[in-house]
């Protein structure tokens, strides 16, 4: 809508999704490279777990020019991360195999 964030709106743009324009606001994942081109873009629903393999691709092919994965976990939208600081270091880091910083709510 009118209230949407540029950002919001350029990556829209770029990659629209299934019911084109007719969703006003809503949680949806972008995937972007370095250029700041859209890569992929992913439903409200779809699990952080499903899109690791697209992040750990786009981050092989640019890791050696700077790129990174920071991983801010939090609970605001739909209770995704309901488990302590700890627990989710333990399933991120210990049974996950993250790669790349976990920090704190």
């Amino acid at each position: 809508g009118k209230e949407a964030d540029p950002l919001y709106k350029f990556l829209k743009s770029s990659k629209g999704g299934f019911l084109g324009d007719s969703i006003k606001w809503n949680f949806t994942k972008f995937l972007v490279d370095r250029e700041g081109k859209v890569v992929d873009r992913y439903a409200p629903t779809t699990s952080p777990l499903s899109i690791e393999k697209d992040i750990k691709k786009l981050l092989n092919k640019y890791k050696d020019q700077g790129l990174e994965v920071l991983a801010f976990p939090c609970n605001q939208f739909g209770g995704q991360e309901p488990g302590s600081n700890e627990e989710i270091q333990e399933f991120a880091c210990t049974r996950f195999k993250a790669e790349y910083p976990v920090f704190s709510k």
